[in-house]
């Protein structure tokens, strides 16, 4: 570990034992899931503007 912060999922449950509280935790880095979120965000956006091309008047064209 270099000490840089990194996204994460976490999910904590609990279990009741008697008087007693037991967690459990899962920890997950969610970095590769924010890479591919943002990898398809950008080709959304691409297609978006490809489509707004597409829509536009020809202007000058026969």
């Amino acid at each position: 570990m270099d000490g840089h912060a990194f996204p994460v999922e976490l999910a904590v449950s609990t279990v009741r034992v008697g008087e007693s509280s037991i967690f459990s935790a899962f920890i997950r880095d969610i970095t590769d899931r924010r890479k591919a979120e943002r990898r398809l965000a950008a080709q959304y956006a691409v297609t978006r503007v490809l489509d707004d091309v597409e829509r536009e008047p020809r202007r000058g064209w026969v």
